[in-house]
C-alpha cells in the first residue's frame, strides 16, 4: 500500500521512552503555532467563582508519527490516539499538558503546552476600565458539533450560526462510524474536485483470530488507492469491523454559513445520505 498520504497498519500499542522536553507556555484560547509537532490548545482562559470546571480542547499534527502518547500533568491519559487528533477535558487549574510523538528507530519528539485558569472570585470577570462595575458578556464557541442526518445536522449548523452571529466557517469535520456510512460517504468524495480535504481513517478488521487495523491521514487522491482492497477485506465472511472515515475540509479564508462551498457539500451528501453524520464546525465572528 504504497500511496500519497500517511498510511499505517498497526498492531498493539507499544512503549515509549520519555526524554527531555522542551516547552512552550500560553492562555487557554491563544492559537499558537509550534514546531513540529504541532500542538495547541483552545477554549476559555477564566474560571468565575461559581464555576468548578472549565472545558479545554488539545489538538495536535504529527504525521507520519507511528504513536502518540498524552499526558495531564505527567499522569498519563489511557486512550489511543491518532497522528492528527484532538481530545477534549475537564480542568479546575492551571494544566501542563505533554504530547509524545513516537517516529520509530528511537526518534520521540515532545511539546507542552500549558492550559491557564485565572480564578475571579467576586464572580465575574473584572470591568476592563478598572472599576467595580461588573461586566456581563457572553462566551461565543468556537466549536460547534451536531450529529444526525446529512439534513438534521446542517441544518443544526445553520441555526447555530444565526443565533450566534457566525461570521465564518475555518474548518468543517464531517465523521461516520458505521459500515454503511462509511461506503456512503467515501462515494461522495469525487463530487468535491475544488473542495481542500483531509482524510482521517481508521478501520480494525477481525476473522477469527484473525486482527488488522488500517490508518489512513492524507489526501483524497492517496485514500482512493486504497477503498478497493479496504472494501474487499469489509466484505470478507465472518468480518467484525470497527470504522471511522472522517473528512476535514479547510477553508481559507473563512467562507460564510450560507456560501456556495457548504451548498456543494450539502447538495452532494443529499444524493446518497448516510444514516448518521457527526458534524464538527470551527467558527469566527
Amino acid at each position: 500500500f504504497a500511496k500519497s498520504g500517511r498510511s499505517r497498519i498497526t498492531p498493539t500499542n507499544s512503549g515509549i521512552v520519555i526524554p527531555s522536553s522542551f516547552s512552550r507556555s500560553y492562555c487557554c484560547g491563544s492559537f499558537i503555532s509550534l514546531l513540529y509537532p504541532f500542538l495547541d490548545i483552545c477554549q476559555p482562559s477564566y474560571l468565575i467563582a461559581y464555576e468548578i470546571s472549565k472545558p479545554v480542547r488539545i489538538k495536535w499534527r504529527a504525521q507520519g508519527a507511528l504513536s502518540i502518547s498524552l499526558y495531564q500533568d505527567g499522569k498519563l491519559i489511557a486512550a489511543e490516539f491518532r497522528p492528527s487528533d484532538e481530545h477534549e477535558t475537564m480542568i479546575t487549574e492551571t494544566t501542563i499538558f505533554k504530547l509524545l510523538a513516537d517516529y520509530g528507530s528511537g526518534e520521540i519528539l515532545e511539546k507542552e503546552a500549558q492550559a491557564i485558569i485565572t480564578k475571579y472570585p467576586t464572580g465575574m470577570p473584572p470591568s476592563p476600565n478598572g472599576s467595580d462595575q461588573q461586566v456581563i458578556f457572553t462566551i461565543k464557541p468556537e466549536v460547534i458539533e451536531e450529529t444526525g442526518s446529512p439534513n438534521a445536522a446542517f441544518t443544526g449548523l445553520s441555526d447555530r450560526c444565526a443565533d450566534s452571529k457566525v461570521r465564518g466557517i475555518n474548518s468543517l469535520e464531517l465523521s461516520v462510524d458505521q459500515v454503511m456510512d462509511y461506503r456512503k460517504l467515501a462515494t461522495a468524495l469525487p463530487l468535491f474536485p475544488k473542495l481542500n480535504i483531509q482524510i482521517d481513517q481508521i478501520i480494525t478488521v477481525q476473522s477469527g483470530d484473525q486482527f488488522v487495523r488500517l490508518v489512513y491521514q492524507g489526501t483524497v487522491q492517496g485514500f482512493q488507492g486504497f477503498l478497493t482492497p479496504t472494501n474487499t477485506l469489509l466484505g470478507g465472511d465472518d468480518v467484525k469491523a470497527d470504522v471511522m472515515l472522517k473528512l476535514v475540509f479547510k477553508f481559507e479564508p473563512a467562507v460564510s454559513p450560507e456560501s456556495s462551498e457548504l451548498n456543494t457539500i450539502i447538495k452532494a451528501l443529499a444524493r446518497n445520505p448516510v444514516e448518521k453524520l457527526g458534524l464538527t464546525a470551527r467558527v469566527v465572528y
